[in-house]
């Protein structure tokens, strides 16, 4: 009997609380709950962007600097035992019209503006000057530019170029060419990226931004993923593509008007705007 009730005075002390703590605990988590099943929908990665028509005019971005078309020289004239004082150093620009050399009692006055190479004064002095006034753009070129050497070209700014001089020696997976330009205002070393006209235009082509269409390998198929106009996912659809430039990209394969992801194609292994050479195919 003592027994009995030493069990029951232990269920009531003991047991009791620590159950009804329990109960408590678990109905408190209870309202941390959520009541709501969550269903997750497939939305795009980047911005969406909008197949459309428009005209595609062909050009090429070549990316390098101008440098001088050649050297010219300046016979000074026999030295002899004069006296002589350079008035100028290798490396020195100058203009038309600045002294060069005093001779005994004359001076030489420079017949054009350049960078002094060299001033020779042994037997018959000369001037070698680097030429700063007719200019030529060098790059570097690729077997997917197709410039013509028999072609002119026009230039974003107006300028007339065309392509004089194209290296065997190839390095990198490029070659150096060099175009000589007519017109507009260059600078000797002056680094810009060129923008190359052909004149070609590709009418009424379907074309969409370039960061939209991407590989999922190397050499191949491209493609798009399609989205409604709130981001929506709805399939991806292989496509073909034609000519591109640093912002758009001509395709076929999907309609006017089809939406697609532009972040999507970054999760990949490339896509025609991180591997253009700006160039065009």
């Amino acid at each position: 009997m003592k027994k009995t009730i030493i069990a029951i005075v232990f269920v009531v002390m003991f047991a009791l609380p620590i159950g009804l703590i329990v109960w408590l605990s678990s109905g408190e988590m209870k309202q941390y709950e959520h009541n709501t099943d969550f269903n997750i929908e497939p939305f795009a990665y980047g911005e969406i962007d909008m197949v459309t028509r428009k005209d595609m005019e062909e050009y090429f971005i070549l990316e390098g600097k101008f440098v001088s078309e050649g050297f010219i020289f300046e016979e000074i004239g026999d030295v002899g035992t004069k006296t002589i004082k350079a008035l100028v150093a290798p490396g020195d620009e100058v203009k038309k019209g600045d002294a060069i050399i005093e001779i005994g009692k004359n001076t030489y006055y420079c017949q054009h503006n350049g960078i002094v190479v060299e001033l020779s004064t042994f037997g018959k002095a000369f001037l070698k000057l680097e030429n700063i006034d007719k200019l030529m753009f060098e790059f570097a070129i690729d077997n997917s530019m197709k410039i013509d050497p028999d072609k002119e070209y026009k230039t974003e700014n107006g300028s007339v170029a065309k392509l004089s001089f194209i290296s065997n020696v190839i390095e990198n997976g490029k070659r150096i060419a060099r175009l000589s330009i007519n017109g507009g205002d260059y600078l000797l070393g002056q680094e810009m990226k060129l923008k190359l006209l052909t004149g070609k235009v590709f009418e009424s082509v379907l074309v969409v931004k370039t960061e939209s269409v991407y590989q999922k390998d190397k050499d191949g198929p491209y493609y798009v993923r399609t989205t409604d106009s709130s981001g929506y996912v709805l399939t991806e659809v292989e496509v073909k593509i034609g000519y591109k430039n640093e912002e758009y990209i001509c395709i076929t394969g999907v309609p006017e008007d089809t939406c697609c992801d532009m972040g999507y194609g970054s999760l990949f292994f490339s896509n025609p705007k991180n591997n253009s050479n700006e160039s065009g195919d």
